[in-house]
């Protein structure tokens, strides 16, 4: 971007601001932007993991003899660890280290198709034409990506800025995670 159309892109800015725009503030502004942008470059990790999608579970108690309070039980940890080593061994393909910046986060899940849906049918659910609308919902699904990513990828899930999510049905049951990211150390 050039500092012309910085500099117009902020004076453009409809929110009221509590200071006035002047010619220091903007210096700094681009400066600082100008450094970011310099430093940093958007990257992409993009990972598929085969086999059913499952919906997030509620944590359960454990309680012992006597009724003695044993701790929490996390039903989803197994298929947080399959997903967090997918990835762990994606990014240590590529060299990707633990990302500080900003993370845009994109993930489509794919449900096995019943068995009972008439060819048809399956080909245009296989097709995106149609779309599942049977439960668990989509939001239980993206939790179980966000707790697995989860200081293994980034920090905190607070660094997603942009999140979506589908379900669709497949013949080919999986999870597909696209992550794009600003790798700078900018960031830290």
């Amino acid at each position: 971007m050039k500092n012309e159309d910085f500099v117009k892109l902020l004076k453009n800015i409809k929110a009221p601001l509590p200071f006035e725009i002047n010619d220091k503030i903007l210096e700094k502004s681009w400066k600082f932007y100008s450094e970011v942008e310099e430093k940093s470059k958007w990257e992409k990790l993009e990972v598929i993991i085969f086999g059913e999608p499952k919906a997030w579970k509620r944590e359960r108690v454990r309680v012992g003899a006597g009724r003695q309070f044993l701790g929490m039980f996390d039903p989803n940890y197994s298929f947080k660890k399959i997903i967090s080593d997918y990835v762990r061994d994606a990014m240590e393909e590529k060299g990707i280290k633990m990302i500080y910046g900003p993370v845009k986060l994109f993930v489509e899940f794919y449900k096995p198709m019943p068995k009972s849906l008439p060819p048809y049918k399956g080909l245009l659910y296989e097709a995106k034409l149609l779309m599942p609308t049977s439960k668990p919902d989509v939001d239980n699904y993206i939790k179980q990506v966000q707790d697995a990513l989860n200081n293994i990828t980034y920090g905190d899930d607070a660094q997603i800025i942009l999140e979506r999510s589908a379900k669709y049905l497949s013949y080919q049951p999986r999870m597909e995670i696209t992550m794009e990211f600003l790798s700078s150390n900018v960031w830290k």
